[in-house]
């Protein structure tokens, strides 16, 4: 392998590191969206308010203070916010049970726990937590998870997505934990400001080994999210001030 090759490998991956955290910190700013009543608009993360006047930190670090008399809307563009989700149903969770060197698919009831970060209406990053019953042993599963929504946003009315997982399976009575995959795809519909009942179809691929039939799920439940941002807007709007609990 030549210098060049060498180098650039290493060039990539050094502007990489370098990029990265600058579009983070980017996206960051991009919260809020000020419409002014001329049809411009300015958009970054509102730091201060008063009766007055709207203060905003731009992208570029910059701030702009906007009086409330020359602006017409804010409304939100990251949409960030912590989501807790609950589903129930039915699994086929397919194993291999150490203890009786066998193979196992039971079908059974299922529920787990999400938690994760949501933005831009699109992507949601989350931990999530499964018991799942099952004879002649139950599974509990600890993993990790990214789901996008599809055309639609997690604001919508109607929403589709799909995913997938990454989880821990430990079976009662197996030495050590299994490792699956699994993708799903579902959708949801806005039930009130902060409440969204969801379905979701999934399946699980086990990996390194482990029993090599494919699973199916299918279940039903109930997103949360933490903020809500029509109540945050509408406050804004009305009263000319920050809401108590936010915190630029």
């Amino acid at each position: 392998m030549n210098f060049r090759h060498r180098i650039l490998p290493l060039a990539a991956l050094l502007a990489a590191c370098l990029l990265a955290p600058g579009c983070r910190s980017y996206r960051k700013l991009l919260q809020d969206e000020v419409v002014l009543q001329d049809g411009s608009s300015e958009t970054g993360r509102i730091t201060a308010c008063d009766s007055t006047q709207l203060s905003i930190q731009k992208a570029d670090l910059s701030r702009q203070v906007i009086p409330w008399e020359n602006i017409d809307t804010v409304q939100s563009i990251s949409h960030r916010t912590k989501m807790l989700s609950f589903q129930l149903g039915i699994h086929s969770t397919p194993y291999f049970s150490l203890f009786q060197n066998a193979d196992y698919e039971p079908v059974a009831l299922g529920g787990h726990f999400r938690y994760g970060a949501a933005a831009f209406g699109k992507h949601l990053r989350y931990l999530t937590l499964g018991f799942i019953g099952g004879k002649p042993y139950g599974v509990t599963k600890l993993g990790a998870g990214y789901q996008r929504w599809l055309f639609t946003r997690y604001t919508d009315p109607y929403s589709f997505h799909a995913g997938f997982e990454a989880n821990f399976m430990f079976i009662r009575n197996n030495n050590t934990p299994q490792l699956s995959f699994e993708p799903f795809v579902g959708g949801d519909y806005h039930l009130a400001d902060q409440f969204r009942v969801c379905g979701r179809l999934g399946f699980q691929k086990n990996i390194l080994g482990a029993n090599p039939s494919l699973g199916v799920n299918l279940s039903v439940g109930v997103n949360f999210l933490f903020r809500n941002f029509k109540a945050h807007y509408h406050y804004l709007h009305t009263q000319h001030a920050l809401p108590k609990r936010f915190n630029p």
